[in-house]
């Protein structure tokens, strides 16, 4: 079944590379759901329209952001491999360990800025006193 799937997903794959400007195309399937095109190119298929369109609009982001895949071929292999590594790893965990609910973003808004506004505070309070000793010192010495 999962060669048939296999066979199927290269003929399709081999369908719509042309009208990607891609003939001749060197398949090499490198995930369960992704495929290398002619060691320059992957090409990724996705069984939950949600997840690709999530998947689309982040990069598009991450683009906005001048954050994209390394030029050279062996540093984006090894960035590709490594963070690979990592998801099947913390997939591995999920399954292992309950995590929280763990956004950056909440964090920021939530105990970071409390901590942050009481540094704020104190550092305040601290400029506060130097300028008053100068101030002293100043006039001791004028």
């Amino acid at each position: 079944k999962e060669r048939r799937r296999h066979q199927n997903m290269r003929g399709t794959i081999g369908q719509i590379l042309p009208l990607w400007g891609i003939g001749n195309a060197q398949l090499s399937q490198i995930y369960p759901t992704a495929w290398e095109v002619n060691h320059s190119h992957v090409i990724k298929v996705y069984d939950d329209k949600k997840q690709m369109e999530r998947n689309i609009r982040i990069s598009e982001i991450l683009s906005d952001c001048n954050i994209s895949a390394p030029k050279d071929k062996t540093i984006a292999w090894k960035m590709g491999t490594a963070i690979a590594r990592l998801h099947t790893a913390f997939i591995q965990c999920e399954r292992e360990v309950d995590f929280w609910d763990n956004s950056l973003l909440k964090e920021m808004k939530g105990w970071i800025r409390e901590n942050l506004a009481e540094v704020f505070y104190w550092a305040s309070a601290l400029v506060q006193r130097t300028v008053a000793i100068y101030k002293r010192y100043i006039m001791y010495y004028i």
